[in-house]
């Protein structure tokens, strides 16, 4: 007599075998994930600079006076730091005066585009110590080889050039300091970055250069946000998106005081 065998399920067979090449296939996604996570540990351990920044985002609002950024990092090799950061592109007008009829008047004036609104470079020695002048140009490190523009195109005078920084400089936006980074025993520097009440929102750029015997061996690029917050983020983006509905709330605004006040010397 026989006896009837017990037949295997082929369903469960199928579900068994697909969650067994599932967890292979998860498997080998977190070992792929896992080896390119310790090649990039890898590669930043072996970078000759590494950097950060102790805020990417300053806050302006009624209160503000004027902030500072810490930057810091470490180097895997002795060298020297130049930190820039730049921004926003802005234009700006100058005007050079002449004395007419014992008169001081505008006479020629050049416009210029892309003025960074904000400048500021710092170094652990002087720039000229560091690397030539070709380098530095190159890379347009030092405020005397910043590239301005003029709308017009082609050459313009010298002088229009020199005032486009003087002025920068005169409104504390142009920042120049060769003693400004500290570097601790080769292999860790640190420096503070001064940003002055009027300095414009905006969307900047830190570069921090390693240099070895005059050639920059490593750089790194950084974001920075200048921006208006509280009450006057919400004036500034509706003055900006709005500005037809602002110019009216303003003379409302105005009308209104105005009629307050002569309300009030009325009655006194």
């Amino acid at each position: 007599m026989r006896q009837a065998g017990l037949r295997p399920d082929r369903g469960a067979i199928g579900a068994v075998q697909h969650r067994h090449r599932r967890g292979g296939r998860t498997l080998i996604a977190r070992l792929i994930l896992l080896v390119g996570l310790l090649t990039g540990l890898a590669a930043e351990a072996q970078s000759p600079l590494v950097s950060d920044i102790s805020s990417r985002r300053i806050g302006i609002d009624s209160s503000f006076t004027g902030t500072e950024l810490l930057l810091f990092g470490s180097l895997s090799q002795p060298g020297d730091v130049v930190i820039v950061i730049k921004g926003p592109p802005q234009s700006l007008t100058v005007r050079r005066k002449e004395r007419i009829a014992g008169v001081w008047v505008n006479a020629d004036a050049v416009t210029y585009r892309n003025v960074p609104g904000f400048y500021a470079v710092v170094s652990n020695r002087p720039l000229t110590e560091i690397a030539s002048e070709r380098v530095l140009r190159r890379h347009g490190i030092g405020i005397e080889n910043i590239r301005v523009e003029s709308i017009e195109g082609g050459a313009t005078e010298a002088g229009f050039d020199a005032a486009v920084k003087r002025l920068r400089q005169q409104n504390n936006l142009f920042h120049q300091d060769t003693s400004g980074v500290t570097i601790l025993f080769d292999r860790l520097y640190r420096s503070t970055i001064a940003f002055p009440a009027n300095v414009p929102v905006g969307s900047y750029t830190t570069e921090v250069y390693l240099f070895q015997d005059g050639s920059v061996v490593s750089a790194q690029t950084s974001p920075i946000l200048i921006d208006k917050s509280g009450i006057e983020r919400a004036l500034f983006s509706f003055a900006h998106q709005w500005p037809l509905f602002y110019g009216l709330f303003a003379v409302v605004i105005a009308a209104f005081a105005g009629w307050g006040a002569a309300q009030i010397f009325r009655k006194s």
